[in-house]
């Protein structure tokens, strides 16, 4: 099932390699306003908008989220999407491990993958 949107968290790489890789998954790509620590450009996939913002520093000093606020995304699921940009990026990436839903009781379940592989579930404190 197609998620409403995708949001993953990468570890300590460059904002220009995160956006670099934003670029190849889309046909095309505006052009990047930037406020403080927030990113927002807009992706382009088969003829459809992707508004995409890239926080840095948004969980602690180590973690930058990249929440693609569309269903019309490239991945079907935030696991999906890690795992396309941890082997683009070779990076640290953590993600909802399960279809986030208001008060659900999910919410602190998270899927890491990393060089040593994947590991479900993890509780990210």
């Amino acid at each position: 099932m197609q998620q409403p949107d995708i949001e993953i968290y990468v570890k300590r790489t460059p904002i220009d390699a995160i956006l670099s890789w934003l670029e190849t998954c889309a046909d095309d790509m505006s052009d990047v306003t930037q406020q403080g620590r927030s990113h927002s450009l807009s992706l382009t996939l088969n003829g459809q908008t992707i508004p995409v913002t890239v926080v840095e520093d948004a969980a602690g000093k180590a973690w930058t989220s990249i929440w693609l606020n569309s269903p019309n995304t490239p991945w079907e699921n935030d696991v999906d999407c890690a795992r396309a940009c941890h082997t683009a990026l070779n990076c640290q990436i953590r993600c909802n491990g399960a279809f986030w839903q208001e008060e659900s009781a999910n919410m602190d379940e998270w899927w890491q993958i990393a060089e040593n592989g994947e590991e479900r579930l993890i509780e990210w404190a």
